[in-house]
């Protein structure tokens, strides 16, 4: 069982892969011998030491500390603390997607109460929309929607 405060492979990679990084880059700049030492940091083979543990946490841009795992778990405590690395490169929302988000929220459970209603002879009478405390009775107006790609691989130009 992984013991909470060891340094987490995963989260080395997380932030490595938030960032989009390769080992390469990273162990130039942390000035280790080459790309292997960094794999063998992320699979928890090798425990980078004090000086090193500093420089990946200066090249992330974030506290030695949030390289080391958070909870003692064996059930996906790795992947978890991969998501929560790769996800703190995320930028926040802009009000506009948040909007957008919730126009096409609106419009699947618009979509799901149709297909129900259609399906029961009762429909969704008598039934509250639980989403209303979060969406809101504002009129949102969703961004245009992006057009499919009239085939893979092809520009404006043509093909590839």
């Amino acid at each position: 069982m992984a013991a909470i405060g060891e340094i987490s492979g995963a989260r080395i990679r997380g932030h490595r892969d938030g960032l989009g990084l390769s080992r390469a880059e990273v162990a130039g700049v942390i000035g280790v011998l080459g790309p292997g030492v960094i794999k063998a940091y992320e699979a928890g083979v090798l425990q980078p030491p004090p000086d090193r543990l500093a420089a990946l946490a200066e090249l992330y841009d974030v506290a030695p500390d949030d390289l080391r795992r958070r909870c003692a778990r064996d059930v996906d405590v790795d992947m978890q603390d991969y998501v929560d690395a790769v996800i703190s490169h995320i930028p926040p929302m802009t009000e506009a997607e948040i909007r957008a988000a919730a126009g096409v929220l609106r419009r699947i459970d618009q979509r799901r109460r149709a297909v129900r209603s259609a399906r029961s002879p009762a429909g969704d009478a008598g039934r509250t929309n639980d989403r209303s405390e979060f969406l809101g009775d504002t009129d949102v107006t969703p961004a245009p929607m992006v057009p499919a790609m009239s085939g893979h691989g092809e520009t404006k130009g043509g093909s590839r």
